[in-house]
Protein backbone atom coordinates (compact mmCIF):
# COMPACT_ATOMS: atom_id res chain seq x y z
CA UNK A 1 0.00 0.00 0.00
CA UNK A 2 2.77 2.32 0.95
CA UNK A 3 4.70 1.72 -2.43
CA UNK A 4 1.30 2.29 -4.67
CA UNK A 5 1.16 5.54 -2.69
CA UNK A 6 4.44 6.70 -3.21
CA UNK A 7 4.17 6.42 -7.19
CA UNK A 8 0.35 8.06 -6.96
CA UNK A 9 2.22 10.42 -5.67
CA UNK A 10 5.47 10.35 -7.70
CA UNK A 11 7.87 9.80 -4.81
CA UNK A 12 10.81 7.15 -6.37
CA UNK A 13 9.30 7.75 -9.62
CA UNK A 14 12.40 8.80 -12.58
CA UNK A 15 12.03 12.67 -13.26
CA UNK A 16 12.44 13.75 -16.46
CA UNK A 17 14.19 17.17 -16.04
CA UNK A 18 16.22 17.79 -13.08
CA UNK A 19 14.95 20.18 -10.24
CA UNK A 20 15.73 23.38 -9.95
CA UNK A 21 18.24 23.40 -6.28
CA UNK A 22 16.84 25.97 -4.20
CA UNK A 23 20.49 27.22 -3.64
CA UNK A 24 20.53 27.44 -6.89
CA UNK A 25 19.33 31.57 -8.38
CA UNK A 26 17.60 31.74 -11.28
CA UNK A 27 19.32 33.68 -14.34
CA UNK A 28 17.34 36.92 -14.63
CA UNK A 29 15.61 37.19 -18.55
CA UNK A 30 13.44 39.92 -18.09
CA UNK A 31 15.94 42.69 -18.81
CA UNK A 32 18.35 40.73 -21.12
CA UNK A 33 19.09 43.45 -23.72
CA UNK A 34 22.46 43.27 -25.47
CA UNK A 35 23.51 46.94 -23.29
CA UNK A 36 23.20 45.71 -20.07
CA UNK A 37 25.74 43.28 -19.96
CA UNK A 38 28.49 45.22 -17.99
CA UNK A 39 25.77 46.26 -15.85
CA UNK A 40 24.21 42.67 -15.08
CA UNK A 41 27.34 41.54 -14.68
CA UNK A 42 27.92 44.49 -11.90
CA UNK A 43 24.52 43.10 -10.50
CA UNK A 44 25.45 39.38 -10.43
CA UNK A 45 28.74 40.11 -8.96
CA UNK A 46 27.48 42.08 -6.03
CA UNK A 47 24.10 40.02 -5.22
CA UNK A 48 23.29 37.35 -2.44
CA UNK A 49 20.97 34.37 -3.25
CA UNK A 50 18.81 33.95 -0.13
CA UNK A 51 17.90 30.22 -1.00
CA UNK A 52 15.55 29.92 1.85
CA UNK A 53 13.30 32.93 0.25
CA UNK A 54 14.33 32.21 -3.00
CA UNK A 55 15.11 35.18 -4.40
CA UNK A 56 17.83 37.81 -4.00
CA UNK A 57 18.09 39.55 -1.56
CA UNK A 58 17.25 43.41 -1.78
CA UNK A 59 20.12 46.02 -1.39
CA UNK A 60 17.71 49.10 -1.70
CA UNK A 61 15.55 51.20 0.76
CA UNK A 62 12.65 50.48 -0.57
CA UNK A 63 11.33 54.08 -0.06
CA UNK A 64 14.35 54.59 -2.68
CA UNK A 65 12.53 51.55 -4.79
CA UNK A 66 9.27 53.85 -4.76
CA UNK A 67 10.75 56.90 -5.55
CA UNK A 68 12.55 55.53 -8.58
CA UNK A 69 9.88 53.98 -10.10
CA UNK A 70 7.68 57.19 -9.56
CA UNK A 71 9.85 59.22 -11.07
CA UNK A 72 9.58 56.80 -14.34
CA UNK A 73 6.05 58.25 -15.23
CA UNK A 74 6.06 56.99 -19.22
CA UNK A 75 4.02 54.22 -19.66
CA UNK A 76 6.33 52.70 -22.18
CA UNK A 77 8.92 52.51 -18.94
CA UNK A 78 9.40 48.84 -17.72
CA UNK A 79 9.63 48.71 -13.73
CA UNK A 80 11.24 45.51 -11.86
CA UNK A 81 14.14 43.82 -10.03
CA UNK A 82 17.36 42.38 -11.45
CA UNK A 83 19.71 40.46 -8.88
CA UNK A 84 17.52 42.03 -6.11
CA UNK A 85 17.91 45.61 -7.42
CA UNK A 86 15.25 47.85 -8.42
CA UNK A 87 15.80 48.94 -12.23
CA UNK A 88 13.83 50.87 -14.81
CA UNK A 89 14.46 50.38 -18.31
CA UNK A 90 13.05 51.27 -21.67
CA UNK A 91 10.07 49.10 -23.63
CA UNK A 92 13.09 46.98 -25.74
CA UNK A 93 14.47 46.31 -21.95
CA UNK A 94 17.76 48.66 -21.81
CA UNK A 95 17.87 49.53 -18.33
CA UNK A 96 18.31 53.13 -17.51
CA UNK A 97 17.79 53.75 -14.38
CA UNK A 98 18.50 51.77 -10.75
CA UNK A 99 18.68 52.56 -7.13
CA UNK A 100 21.07 51.32 -4.42
CA UNK A 101 21.42 51.63 -0.53
CA UNK A 102 19.76 54.53 1.70
CA UNK A 103 20.29 57.82 -1.01
CA UNK A 104 21.66 56.50 -4.55
CA UNK A 105 20.28 56.67 -7.79
CA UNK A 106 22.35 55.43 -11.00
CA UNK A 107 21.24 56.72 -14.41
CA UNK A 108 22.72 55.43 -17.74
CA UNK A 109 23.64 58.68 -19.30
CA UNK A 110 26.19 59.59 -22.39
CA UNK A 111 29.49 61.25 -21.77
CA UNK A 112 27.54 65.10 -23.00
CA UNK A 113 24.89 64.41 -20.44
CA UNK A 114 27.72 62.97 -17.78
CA UNK A 115 29.09 66.24 -17.35
CA UNK A 116 26.10 68.14 -17.08
CA UNK A 117 24.66 65.93 -14.31
CA UNK A 118 28.23 66.23 -12.60
CA UNK A 119 27.75 70.17 -12.34
CA UNK A 120 24.29 69.57 -10.68
CA UNK A 121 26.00 67.57 -7.96
CA UNK A 122 26.28 63.81 -9.83
CA UNK A 123 29.26 61.91 -10.05
CA UNK A 124 30.97 59.23 -11.98
CA UNK A 125 32.63 56.25 -9.83
CA UNK A 126 34.79 53.48 -11.29
CA UNK A 127 33.22 51.01 -9.65
CA UNK A 128 30.90 51.24 -11.72
CA UNK A 129 30.36 50.97 -15.33
CA UNK A 130 31.65 54.06 -16.94
CA UNK A 131 27.93 55.19 -18.68
CA UNK A 132 26.87 55.35 -15.21
CA UNK A 133 26.22 58.44 -13.16
CA UNK A 134 25.79 58.08 -9.44
CA UNK A 135 23.20 60.82 -7.70
CA UNK A 136 23.28 60.73 -4.15
CA UNK A 137 20.45 62.64 -2.61
CA UNK A 138 22.00 64.46 0.36
CA UNK A 139 24.60 65.62 -2.01
CA UNK A 140 22.15 66.79 -4.45
CA UNK A 141 20.43 68.89 -2.12
CA UNK A 142 16.66 70.29 -2.20
CA UNK A 143 16.20 69.90 -5.74
CA UNK A 144 17.38 66.64 -5.95
CA UNK A 145 14.37 65.35 -7.41
CA UNK A 146 14.01 67.46 -10.56
CA UNK A 147 17.71 66.78 -11.21
CA UNK A 148 16.82 63.02 -11.19
CA UNK A 149 13.84 63.76 -13.53
CA UNK A 150 16.28 65.72 -16.35
CA UNK A 151 18.41 63.18 -16.21
CA UNK A 152 16.09 59.99 -16.25
CA UNK A 153 14.09 61.98 -19.09
CA UNK A 154 17.92 62.30 -20.80
CA UNK A 155 18.49 58.65 -20.47
CA UNK A 156 14.79 57.72 -21.92
CA UNK A 157 15.53 59.89 -24.99
CA UNK A 158 19.17 58.77 -25.58
CA UNK A 159 17.89 55.25 -25.54
CA UNK A 160 15.05 55.89 -27.68
CA UNK A 161 17.03 57.68 -30.56
CA UNK A 162 19.34 54.50 -30.68
CA UNK A 163 16.99 51.82 -31.11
Amino acid sequence: MWQRLRNMLGFGAASKTPPLLESEPPEPTEFSHSGNSAILEYFRQNSKWNATARQYETRTHPDLTQILFELATDPAVRKGYVYGRPVVANRNGLILAWAGGTFDFFVRLSASEIAIACREGARQDSTYPPEWANFNMVRLGTNWREILRRSLTASYEQASDSN
